[in-house]
């Protein structure tokens, strides 16, 4: 398993203005869950271009496996990436991703070192909390990976959490 430190001091250091960027990227690492069920997996990418702005939750990349088939990327939810306004060095996002057709099935295929491609960050995100509001963050399956990261921007007792999921291991 991989192991990560989301301290604001390891993901300084790569935003400038409010564009998404064409950037390149290499598997940091690559955390298999799917545990004989639906392939989920955590990939890490660590991006090598200085991103425009920083990924916060609610937002997304177009992830594209370099030398694919498939002519465009498929949107993955940043996860586990907390929002920082300035950047210093080259960031590793998190994406959680789960096989779901064939762009999907392409991206599982990664390993460490290999190469991506990427377009982003894209879409607008959440919205910030006032001062004293508090949030109720409701999700299922897949889709928990850009509430989890919500919750990872908020202060704890900012917000309640609820998750439901079918009969897979999440």
């Amino acid at each position: 398993m991989c192991e990560k430190d989301l301290s604001v001091s390891k993901i300084k250091g790569a935003c400038e203005q409010d564009l998404p960027v064409f950037a390149a990227g290499k598997v940091d690492c690559y955390d298999d869950f799917s545990q004989n069920q639906d392939d989920i997996v955590i990939l890490s990418i660590d991006i090598t271009k200085k991103l425009r702005h920083c990924p916060h939750a609610g937002q997304f990349f177009m992830l594209r496996r370099k030398n694919s088939n498939h002519l465009l990327g498929r949107p993955i939810s940043v996860f586990m990436s907390p929002y920082v306004p300035v950047f210093q060095a080259n960031l590793v996002q998190d994406f959680l991703i789960q096989e779901k057709g064939d762009g999907t099935k392409d991206l599982l295929k990664l390993r460490k070192g290999d190469e991506v491609e990427l377009l982003g960050p894209l879409g607008n995100g959440f919205p910030t909390l006032k001062s004293g509001d508090k949030a109720c963050l409701v999700s299922g399956g897949i889709g928990i990976a850009p509430i989890a990261s919500l919750a990872n921007e908020l202060q704890d007792g900012d917000y309640d959490f609820y998750a439901g999921f079918k009969n897979r291991v999440y």
